[in-house]
């Protein structure tokens, strides 16, 4: 509220003088809008940052499912390998033989 001394000088004043003076609600309109565009431009950034996010996790997503299934592959492979080894197992005369490497001989050696 303007005091009743202030309101006066007001009315005193000529027309032109009275447009020069701040208009509060011109200046309140001024700075909802200007934290409107603020709010507008994070929301953008937000945004932005959102898509960057998605993609990202796309992305890993998509890398994690390639591992997967290289995992897979991987473990079926030697399943595979394990039903082979015992049906040599199971082969009649079947006797395991390992053949030490050079450098364990010479070790004994010593």
């Amino acid at each position: 509220m303007i005091p009743p001394k202030r309101t006066l000088e007001l009315l005193l004043l000529p027309r032109k003088e009275m447009l020069r003076l701040p208009n509060r609600n011109r200046t309140s309109k001024q700075s909802f809008e200007k934290h409107l565009q603020e709010m507008q431009d994070m929301l953008q950034k937000l945004r932005i940052e959102k898509e960057k996010i998605e993609k990202f996790l796309r992305e890993k997503g998509e890398m994690l499912k390639l591992k997967e299934e290289e995992i897979h592959t991987k473990v079926k492979g030697q399943e595979k390998l394990q039903i082979e080894l015992k049906k040599v197992q199971k082969m009649k005369g079947f006797k395991p033989t390992i053949v030490p490497s050079l450098s364990i001989f010479l070790d004994s050696l010593s």
